[in-house]
């Protein structure tokens, strides 16, 4: 089902992606010395953010909340133990994936913002690259806290500096 998921995810961006190309709509914008779709009233402009941003998001909280629901009422009967091991596990899992997709979602809130503003043309001249300094940020962020969930790569690191602090020179005679 994942895969299934992932593959028409990839479909829709790659189909999405070529609406813009086939129509023309992206240019080069001197102020930020970048080629974009000019954010324009449009119906192409108006469902990007729906589909890379808000439908995404929901999605992931969605399946959390009937996860949790999910797992409250199985504690309430009478189940194996491991059972109940295995999906308080899981809760735990998606519970990270709904932190990560909230950093983003915050982060991303300045773009939005900007996107708004520059459907009324009162964008400051460059918008573009405030947007895209909050979206950097927001990945320094997600990585902080992927580093902060992934035992692995803690103890990776741990084990990389500690070696490093305790390397020993011998003295050339």
């Amino acid at each position: 089902m994942q895969i299934l998921l992932i593959g028409v995810g990839w479909i829709l961006a790659f189909v999405f992606s070529l609406l813009f190309v086939f129509t023309n709509t992206i240019v080069y914008n001197a102020d930020n010395q970048i080629c974009q779709v000019p954010f324009r009233l449009s119906f192409l402009i108006l469902c990007t953010p729906w589909f890379v941003y808000v439908i995404p998001v929901n999605l992931v909280i969605f399946i959390y909340m009937k996860l949790v629901r999910f797992v409250r009422e199985m504690s309430e009967h009478v189940t194996p133990a491991h059972t109940l091991t295995r999906a308080q596990r899981d809760i735990k899992i998606v519970r990270r994936i709904v932190i990560l997709t909230h950093i983003l979602f915050v982060s991303g809130f300045l773009m939005t913002l900007l996107f708004v503003l520059s459907l009324a043309n009162v964008a400051p001249k460059y918008h573009f690259r405030f947007g895209f300094l909050f979206v950097d940020a927001s990945i320094l962020f997600v990585m902080i806290a992927l580093y902060q969930f992934t035992d692995p790569l803690k103890n990776f690191v741990r084990k990389t500096i500690l070696r490093q602090r305790t390397m020993v020179v011998s003295a050339l005679q």
